[in-house]
């Protein structure tokens, strides 16, 4: 009779902590969610990716079509942007929308598209804990879910419109699918593994890797009962995955085929970046492999949270190797494939977060239940890891995104009060992303020139490039440069950036250096930050002529 309250108390608690939990992700993606979005002192975020996820937005208001016209990747998250946009407002005020409403408006769409990114993340801290449970119980489930809310990666890419957050957690829910399908074998399970598929596919082409997970489980019944049955069986669930996926992702991202001209064309553009790369990023980490290896170890919290969260895996995988092997095939593929390509951004690994953190919540659960003390010993230790040093970054994170002054402001404002309008202000390059907003349209050469009727600046502004002769002959009283334009090239020895930076010491004075102070790291970082992990935490320096 005792026993009969026991599950439902059980339940609840569960539910408790869970929503707990959810409260703490949440909480850690909305403060400074404000980050560098458009406003009074520039037009575009300081987030270069943000401005394409608004294209079927801006689309939908301005010439009421939804077709984005842009197709680096596919419209779901675009337009679900849009749809949030829609909701909001601020797609509907763009059609009657005058010049100096504009700024308003982008910096409303963004963070409409933000929000967004915050919720799916959240769906995949539910996720991450439907997976771990299904596998080991609830216990697992928790600990998965706790450590994808704390995830160092997950949380700072979660302050952004841009597709990579969505992206994990379409393949987070890919794997709920192949688990379900492998327990189930129902035609049901099978379209709901081929939905999650087209969703993570609609999100980002490369998402069609997660259908590697419910189709894994098809292949290894096939392996194990290795009877005609169970092959016939097999083909028509695969099918139905098949379907599901290439029909989910012509609804879901139907401007692929409808306009396939122009998706064609960016596609073709998009392969050929991706394969190619960016030379001074791939010369300063020419092997792409350690590069996300790295960049994992951002993501986790640390080298040796990364180290922990593999030994985790390890046990994890030996432990219950069957229901882990489509999530540790689909890891294998991803890291294969995003080591291979040409680019160097960390943000490529994060459909791999959530996959450490549910092997690393099943093992936890596993030591933690383990009748040796020693192990339980080892388990109290491994969730202290991967747990409370990353929370310690996480709260830093976004507490410094938040609270801290965004140096990109403090150089504008310390430039603003030494020199006078006119003056002529030396540049490396267009004024882009990290950069002051020396020009209001910091849209830079990405935009090719789309809004210059915003153009607005009180300097004469220089591009000088890393031209030191040019540096020499022109002698701009100013000059303005960030990490992001040099730090890379340093690393990868380029002379040209190393003769500009003898020429500034010769010729110019710091005048000021901004930065932020970035995460703590209780455990050490990985090396140099990722290119794009510095988005909010670049470093301006403001240079005097002697």
């Amino acid at each position: 009779m005792s026993e009969a309250p026991a599950r439902p108390r059980r339940d609840r608690g569960v539910a408790i902590a869970l929503a707990g939990l959810l409260c703490l992700a949440a909480a850690l993606r909305l403060v400074g969610i404000t980050w560098g979005l458009p406003g009074e002192r520039h037009l575009f975020s300081y987030q270069p990716d943000e401005y394409f996820s608004l294209q079927a937005a801006l689309n939908l208001g301005l010439f009421g079509s939804p077709d984005p016209r842009f197709f680096n990747y596919p419209s779901l998250y675009l337009t679900l942007a849009a749809a949030a946009g829609s909701v909001a407002g601020h797609v509907t005020a763009l059609g009657q929308a005058s010049a100096d409403q504009f700024p308003r408006l982008l910096r409303g769409l963004t963070l409409d598209a933000r929000v967004v990114t915050v919720l799916l993340s959240l769906v995949t801290v539910l996720a991450a804990y439907r997976a771990a449970r299904r596998i080991a119980g609830r216990a697992a489930g928790l600990c998965a879910a706790a450590a994808v809310a704390v995830s160092p990666g997950h949380v700072l890419y979660s302050h952004f419109a841009a597709v990579d957050v969505p992206l994990a957690c379409f393949t987070t829910l890919s794997l709920c699918g192949a688990l379900l399908l492998f327990d189930s074998g129902a035609w049901r399970a099978a379209a709901l593994a081929g939905l999650a598929a087209a969703a993570a596919t609609a999100t980002k082409y490369n998402g069609v890797l997660a259908a590697a997970m419910p189709l894994g489980v098809l292949g290894m019944r096939v392996f194990e009962e290795r009877t005609r049955a169970a092959a016939a069986s097999a083909a028509r669930q695969a099918a139905i995955v098949v379907a599901v996926l290439v029909v989910g992702f012509l609804v879901l991202s139907p401007y692929v085929a409808l306009d396939w001209p122009k998706a064609s064309r960016d596609i073709s553009a998009e392969t050929t970046h991706m394969r190619v790369g960016e030379p001074i990023p791939k010369a300063a980490d020419p092997n792409g492999w350690l590069f996300h290896l790295r960049a994992l170890g951002y993501s986790t919290g640390g080298c040796v949270v990364l180290l922990g969260y593999l030994g985790l895996a390890g046990w994890a995988v030996r432990r219950h190797g069957r229901r882990l092997a489509p999530a540790a095939v689909f890891a294998a593929i991803w890291f294969a494939v995003i080591g291979a390509t040409g680019v160097r951004y960390a943000r490529y690994g994060l459909p791999l977060v959530p996959l450490l953190a549910i092997a690393g919540g099943i093992a936890v659960a596993d030591l933690l239940r383990s009748d040796c003390r020693s192990l339980r010993a080892v388990g109290i230790v491994a969730a202290a890891l991967i747990l409370v040093s990353p929370l310690v970054t996480s709260l830093s994170l976004s507490g410094s995104m938040g609270f801290e002054r965004e140096p990109r402001d403090a150089a504008l404002d310390a430039l603003g009060a030494r020199a006078a309008p006119g003056e002529r202000v030396g540049l490396i390059r267009t004024v882009w992303f990290d950069m002051p907003p020396l020009d209001f349209d910091n849209g830079g050469d990405a935009l090719g020139g789309t809004w210059r009727e915003f153009h607005r600046t009180p300097y004469r502004l220089e591009v000088i490039g890393l031209d030191a002769a040019r540096l020499r002959e022109t002698r701009p009283p100013w000059f303005v440069e960030t990490d992001f334009q040099i730090a890379d090239n340093f690393r990868a020895r380029d002379p040209q950036a190393v003769e500009l930076w003898r020429g500034l010491l010769r010729t110019y004075r710091l005048e000021g250096q901004f930065r932020r102070r970035g995460g703590w790291w209780l455990l050490g970082p990985c090396g140099p930050p990722p290119h794009d992990w510095s988005y909010p935490f670049t470093t301006v320096r403001l240079w005097k002529e002697r």
